[in-house]
């Protein structure tokens, strides 16, 4: 092991054992230190190799968060399956579903999975109509009129509210602002957190952290 591969494992380990570190950067670690063997790699894999290559153990909850990126890049099945996407969407979000315990899936949750997803997935899929139905039935759930940038593939069914005057539509699409402003909200706080996670990595330079911000940017629309 040379100078600089040591400086940067010292560098990694806190970022590694934090439990709040984000799957992007996880995945991130994975791909500059194992390549591509990482996509193909069963759970227990790749918390061995991680150990081996870094002497420590991931936190249950990062491992957790990893895999689920490493699953919705590898496979179709973050786009195709409605189970499958919730799941993942929990775990990137740091919502813990254990014990049988199901928490909603909200709107903003399914926003933040899918900016992880895209950035991380080059093959850009285009999401199915089992996703699109259950993303636009708890947007609609929550008062919806129209997804947010993030979830446009979402379908959401035209709703009778009663009253076709226009003071009813205006409150209609009013609330529906409201509720896009809290996912912006959230949106904002996920990114500025990524970005300063990502800008800890030793390899990074100000250029590709500019590219980070521009890409989280185009993607929250």
């Amino acid at each position: 092991m040379n100078v600089h591969d040591t400086h940067h494992k010292a560098v990694l380990l806190p970022i590694l054992q934090h439990p709040g570190t984000f799957a992007t950067v996880l995945y991130g670690i994975g791909l500059r230190y194992f390549g591509e063997d990482i996509h193909h790699w069963d759970p227990e894999t790749v918390w061995l190799e991680f150990r081996d290559e870094f002497g420590i153990d991931l936190p249950a909850d990062s491992h957790d968060r990893l895999m689920a990126l490493i699953t919705a890049v590898s496979t179709t099945t973050f786009y195709r399956d409605w189970a499958t996407f919730s799941i993942i969407a929990h775990t990137l979000n740091g919502d813990d579903q254990t014990m049988g315990r199901q928490d909603p899936l909200l709107p903003a949750m399914m926003a933040w999975a899918v900016t992880e997803v895209r950035m991380a997935d080059e093959a850009n899929h285009e999401f199915g109509i089992d996703v699109a139905v259950g993303v636009g039935k708890i947007l609609s759930e929550d008062g919806f009129t129209k997804p947010p940038a993030q979830l446009s593939f979402a379908k959401i069914d035209e709703r009778y509210e009663g009253s076709d005057s226009p003071g009813e539509t205006g409150h209609i699409e009013e609330m529906s602002t409201e509720h896009a402003a809290v996912v912006q909200q959230y949106m904002i706080e996920q990114a500025s957190t990524l970005i300063r996670q990502v800008a800890a990595l030793p390899w990074q330079t100000p250029e590709s952290i500019g590219k980070l911000v521009q890409e989280l940017q185009s993607i929250r629309g």
